[in-house]
């Protein structure tokens, strides 16, 4: 027997009651706690037939519909329904939904409404609803299970309605708002006394059906008025004075009202004989403005004093806002844009809900999203999904105003429309020197490079030599200290810092590196020549007693074929111990981008990434370093940006020894796993593990074991696999871990923006408008230990904890470099406010400083979303160490990874419509997407193993896909292993099906061996084997 478990659909119904969402997904209503965003209760509210509608009033009433079904439904606490319902919890915020009473209508119900409380002891209907007909329902609710009595009043205009909405103006009237498939809206209200209808307003001017309206409360200020928000298929809104509900004269009777419609045609703008002559629709019409990039669903006005103002929400997936200002025009008034936020991937938000502080949204993709209305809907630093080509969907960022005073002695620059929207400030060269009482305070000076020392002290060199302090307190401006002048650092810089120990170091053009640290900067080590770059890194290594971390620094020099590293301990007194130096001898044209120092139990690693987009890896003893192992073109032949290592402890891989983490400016991130030693096999060679792939091929065409061999067969053997890569934006500059949430973070640029991305929630949560890549920058998150330091992180990301590695006591002397002292009260980072980024940009020889809140997944998003566009293609895995993953593939490019969990919601409880508790919830869960093809998916399936995953498309695309679960932070890594070749030239030639059988192995050396029969759009079919070897793979048809 099939029974039902659970089902992830477009929410197309949205309410609030009190401190609660109620969300419509299909047939069923589904509770959530609006402070944490805890499912507490669903239930099946209608049979056969998704929920279009939801209302619910103060006391808990709520009704629900869908089609031309109607049901009544009761929220109550656990402690009102003791002994009739299920079990209660411990639980303050546990609901529970009563079902009423099924009705079926005779025609479809677009909006509804629970009438005006009354004051006296008379009776009246308690909910009016409106039908796709033009025609007004007004029900009586009897009984605890609300029976519905109705009572039908129709206005016979004969309107075929996309829209509608209701307002009640006293207990015995309401106003209907109507909106036809023939571009009109038509107002008119009815009395519950009489049943008399009169029709006041029929307004046209839309050049396309009217798919939204909206009714606004009394608005109060100089004149007290009542206006009508609409939105149709011509992408435009329009605003009309309703304040004045005149009659039709002679009216006042159902009749005479319905001849006024009759006498009309219908069709955009054909030969409209408007129904009052004297108060025209062009008159009417307030205010238009043209919004959104397709059609407009709906329109909502925000309860907010002061400012008029009302968001849209479109098939373009994105929520804007705008506001109602005074201008010159005739009307004396203009519909201004103010703002626009997508929290939603794909197409169509289909539901929206409103209070005072709150704003949720519904989409296609299954999402429900929140915005706090203290995060002005202005301020557009929130978190947004991916788009399918791999951008980011969020149509606009924080951007500067180019058109303020740029006058030269201007030190700030507010750019804010709200006190609760971040800050930018603009400082020229001159202010800041001056504020900074430098020595030399020449217009003519330049910016050069500069790093944060600490959340919110920036630490900077100019282009003769003067080290400054600012100080980039929030919401205050900054202030600046002359620390040096340094004769070595002028004309050229380099730096790098080390935010959580409150190190930075410096050197310039005389290969002099100078240290600041402990409030002084003193000189550090001295090169032969130009250094080319700095990389300062925590030594990410095991647990251990001692208190104090390693830091490692790598000092590379221009036209030179070594790198230099230094191991040292900063000292809480504001001294550093004596440092370990190794040299690392790189090869031939290497240029050194970032670097990330490991300690494992087994052996001491470098890790380089390089400008070619290469990785290598050297090992360190105590009679020098070896390049042991190296990874090509991991980032195509772009550069390796950051590197991070995070320590696999509780992995249930127990022959990993730790994960590397590497970005690139080809915009992906990879994931490597470093396996442990195994004493059987001895010493390995380079050659036998260099490349993981087909695309990690050498440079110059040599093959690794002949141009890179281990020294001597005393050599530490180094396994590097491969587990996971994928795109975010167009380039990556940094990654870190998150101290509160456990995730990954990505931090790079997309056009002209400077971008913050949450790997694991696979959302962006911060765009500055900075100009694009090509600048100086430097930017710090709020205050993460974990930031360019090793983590040790569980392998399930239920149990993952975040710790700080323990420093590891060394032995090794060195000379000394460098000397201070820091204040007792400087020793450690300082306090930070709670999830707030800094960042510094150089725009047009100025400096532009940013603060920004950073809203995380949990704040954003109340239920996860899924495909934004219809699923073609579903396969579901053989369970791979207990878990079974659905991978699905959809119009919108992306295959999706999910997993059904189990009861993992607090409180929760299913009901169907008898009140019937199920014994279990289940749940999806996406915790992977890939973004690889370029059409919609066609096919999908799984390899017997779960371990591959292969998708077709369009464009011949056929892909093959490696899963590894247990990957840190991530969970489940994806990397592509293969494409087939394409043969066709037909463009459009699509692979529609195919089935994929794994092969007898013939050799010990072949991996996996597949036999692959793909069925084309032309009808035929071709029959291929993939054979996987090592890094090696290769079709053969």
């Amino acid at each position: 027997m099939l029974t039902h478990e659970c089902c992830h659909v477009p929410v197309t119904a949205l309410a609030l009651y009190d401190r609660f969402v109620i969300a419509g997904q299909g047939p069923y209503i589904r509770v959530y706690t609006l402070e944490d965003s805890h499912l507490v209760a669903s239930a099946q509210i209608l049979e056969s037939q998704a929920v279009h509608g939801v209302i619910v009033d103060s006391e808990g009433r709520g009704l629900a519909w869908g089609g031309n079904l109607v049901r009544t439904f009761d929220l109550k606490h656990d402690t009102e329904t003791r002994g009739t319902s299920p079990p209660s919890t411990d639980d303050a915020n546990t609901i529970v939904i009563v079902c009423g009473q099924l009705v079926e209508s005779r025609d479809w119900v677009l909006d509804a409404a629970f009438a005006i409380k009354r004051t006296d002891s008379s009776k009246g209907p308690d909910v009016a609803l409106v039908t796709a007909h033009n025609t007004l329902i007004l029900v009586h609710l009897q009984g605890d299970r609300q029976s519905l009595q109705p009572t039908t009043v129709t206005v016979e205009s004969r309107s075929i309605l996309y829209s509608a909405h209701l307002k009640w103006l006293s207990p015995n009237k309401v106003l209907v708002a109507a909106g036809t498939a023939f571009g009109e809206i038509i107002v008119w209200s009815c009395s519950t006394e009489s049943l008399a209808t009169i029709v006041h307003h029929v307004f046209t001017g839309h050049e396309g059906s009217i798919f939204g309206v909206q009714i606004s409360y009394r608005l109060h200020g100089p004149s007290s008025r009542r206006i009508l928000a609409s939105c149709s298929d011509d992408r435009e809104i329009r605003i009309w004075d309703i304040s004045e509900l005149p009659e039709p004269l002679g009216a006042g009777h159902v009749h005479e009202a319905a001849n006024v419609s009759q006498a009309r045609e219908t069709g955009f703008g054909a030969n409209v004989i408007t129904v009052f002559p004297e108060d025209p629709s062009d008159r009417s019409c307030i205010a238009k403005a043209l919004g959104h990039a397709s059609r407009i669903w709906g329109v909502r006005f925000l309860p907010r004093s002061g400012n008029t103002e009302l968001i849209s929400i479109g098939e373009d997936a994105t929520c804007q806002t705008w506001r109602l200002c005074q201008n010159t025009s005739a009307s004396g008034q203009e519909l201004r844009h103010v703002g626009s936020v997508s929290l939603h991937s794909g197409k169509n938000l289909w539901s929206v809900a409103v209070s005072t502080n709150a704003l949720i949204t519904g989409g296609a993709d299954g999402a429900v999203a929140i915005l706090t209305m203290n995060h002005q809907l202005a301020h557009r630093n929130l978190a947004a999904p991916m788009s399918s080509n791999g951008s980011m969907a969020t149509p606009d960022c924080d951007s500067l105003d180019d058109n303020r005073n740029t006058d030269g002695d201007s030190n700030t620059a507010d750019t804010t429309r709200s006190e609760s929207m971040p800050k930018t400030q603009r400082w020229t060269v001159g202010a800041v020197l001056r504020a900074a009482d430098a020595r030399s305070k020449s217009t003519s000076d330049k910016l050069r490079a500069y790093v944060f020392v600490t959340w919110d002290t920036l630490l900077l060199a100019t282009d003769t030599g003067q080290i400054l302090l600012g100080f980039m307190a929030t919401g205050q401006p900054s202030k600046w200290k002359h620390m040096a002048q340094k004769d070595r650092l002028r004309g050229y810089s380099v730096a790098t810092a080390l935010p959580q120990h409150g190190l930075a170091f410096f050197a310039g053009i005389a290969g002099t590196v100078y240290c600041y640290y402990g409030t002084v900067l003193s000189k550090f080590a001295q090169a032969k020549g130009k250094i080319a770059g700095l990389f300062a890194s925590d030594v990410a290594e095991e647990k251990h007693a001692l208190s104090r971390p390693r830091v490692s620094l790598l000092v590379a020099e221009i036209a030179t074929a070594f790198a230099d590293v230094y191991v040292f301990c900063p000292q809480p007194d504001g001294t550093l111990s004596s440092s370990t130096t190794w040299r690392l001898d790189l090869p031939a044209s290497t240029t050194v981008t970032s670097a990330c120092h490991v300690q494992t139990v087994e052996k001491q690693i470098v890790f380089l990434g390089t400008r070619s987009g290469t990785i290598l890896a050297y090992s360190l003893t105590d009679v020098g370093a070896v390049l042991c192992h190296a990874m090509y073109h991991i980032h195509a032949q772009e550069s390796v940006t950051a590197l991070q290592w995070i320590l696999a402890a509780g992995s249930r891989d127990r022959h990993a020894s730790g994960y590397l983490f590497s970005v690139g400016r080809d915009g992906s991130c990879a994931v490597h796993r470093l396996a442990k030693s195994d004493p059987g096999r001895g010493a390995t060679s380079l050659g036998s593990f260099a490349n993981d792939d087909a695309s990690n091929q050498p440079v110059h065409g040599s093959s690794p074991s002949r141009s890179l061999q281990a020294a001597d067969e005393g050599s530490i053997a180094v396994l590097m696999q491969r587990v996971h890569q994928t795109s975010f934006v167009q380039s990556l500059e940094g990654l870190y871990v998150d101290d509160d949430t456990g995730h990954l973070m990505l931090y790079g640029f997309r056009s002209k923006h400077f971008s913050l991305y949450d790997a694991v929630s696979e959302r962006e949560v911060m765009a500055i408008d900075c100009g694009g890549a090509h600048r100086n920058w430097a930017f710090h998150p709020y205050y993460s230990r974990s930031c360019c330091a090793g983590l040790s992180i569980a392998a399930d990301p239920t149990q993952s904890t975040l710790s700080m590695d323990a420093p590891r006591n060394t032995t090794e002397t060195a000379e000394a470099h460098g000397e201070g002292r820091m204040p007792p009260e400087s020793s450690g980072p300082s306090s930070h406010p709670h999830q707030t980024c800094s960042f510094v940009w150089t725009k047009a020889s100025e400096l532009y400083v940013r603060t920004s809140q950073v809203q995380s997944h949990k704040e954003t998003l109340i239920q996860s979303g899924s495909h934004g566009r219809e699923i073609k293609a579903a396969a579901v895995s053989s369970a791979v160490d207990g878990r079974t993953l659905i991978a699905t593939g959809a119009e919108d490019t992306d295959i999706k990874i999910f997993e059904l969990e189990h009861g993992s919601v607090r409180g929760h409880r299913t009901y169907q419509a008898s009140n019937t508790p199920h014994n279990n919830h289940m749940s999806f869960r996406c915790i992977r997407t890939i973004r690889k093809h370029n059409t919609g998916i066609q096919h999908l399936q799984w390899s017997e193993d779960g371990r591959y995953l292969f998708s077709s498309g369009g464009f011949e695309e056929f892909f093959v896909w490696r899963v590894t679960i247990g990957v840190p932070i991530l969970d489940v890594g994806v990397l592509c292993l293969a494409m087939c070749p394409t043969d066709s030239d037909v463009p459009d030639l699509r692979v529609m099906h195919f089935t994929a059988v794994a092969l007898t192995k013939s050799l010990d050396e072949v991996e996996d061996a597949f036999l692959i029969s793909m069925i084309y759009s032309d009808s035929t079919i071709k029959s291929s084997s993939w054979v996987f070897v090592g890094s090696q793979q290769e079709f053969h048809f």
